[in-house]
């Protein structure tokens, strides 16, 4: 960016959306870290950009590449405290999410780090909700609310990962489009509630990060 002066200037900027291709053409504009950074991956070397990796929160809009296969690999270790993927990945299944968690399991991921994708319409959300109790030996979260209010239709499963800590898988039983399969991983601490607080469900939501 120029200033009036005609010389090369970063912006310091809280949030940023970044709809074009080539992080590596965005990196001297911006400052790095950033609170937030939406941005569309158009290769696996996306992920290793300073402003991605340093960003308190990213919002990955699109993939312009498809490698379902590498797709673990290159997200697991992401540093960031939160990350949304907000598009259905064509082929990746069930189990490459059941890898992730396994993943943040043994690495006993930070409190508060949290990860959200739309899963394929493949398994129900019930029956993935199940395969993560049986294969974590988890328990599944009673909810408090008797009624039909939306944070009944976010169903959880609460995995022990030691004395500290705990990961909730949330999951959206209200399913109308592919879209809204929608999966909440989420490391919290031991006494933390695992009721649908309306931080939650605005992981669920909040339509700005699911445009």
């Amino acid at each position: 960016m120029q200033n009036m002066f005609g010389l090369l200037s970063s912006m310091k900027v809280n949030s940023f959306d970044y709809w074009d291709t080539g992080l590596h053409e965005f990196h001297p504009l911006v400052e790095s870290p950033l609170q937030e950074f939406r941005f569309k991956v158009s290769h696996p070397s996306d992920l290793e950009n300073s402003h991605v990796r340093t960003s308190k929160k990213i919002v990955i809009t699109r993939y312009v590449y498809n490698e379902p296969d590498i797709w673990l690999e290159t997200h697991k270790n992401l540093p960031n405290q939160e990350v949304i993927v907000d598009r259905v990945i064509d082929d990746l299944h069930d189990n490459s999410i059941l890898d992730l968690i396994e993943y943040w399991k043994e690495t006993r991921g930070a409190v508060e780090s949290s990860f959200s994708i739309c899963k394929e319409i493949g398994d129900t959300m019930e029956m993935f909700l199940e395969n993560v109790k049986i294969r974590f030996q988890g328990s599944l979260v009673k909810s408090g609310q008797t009624d039909k209010s939306t944070s009944t239709k976010i169903k959880s499963v609460s995995i022990k990962i030691d004395s500290v800590s705990k990961i909730v898988v949330y999951g959206n039983t209200h399913i109308q489009t592919a879209r809204d399969s929608k999966v909440l991983i989420k490391v919290m601490a031991v006494e933390s509630s695992e009721e649908v607080s309306e931080l939650i469900l605005k992981h669920f939501y909040d339509i700005r990060d699911y445009l």
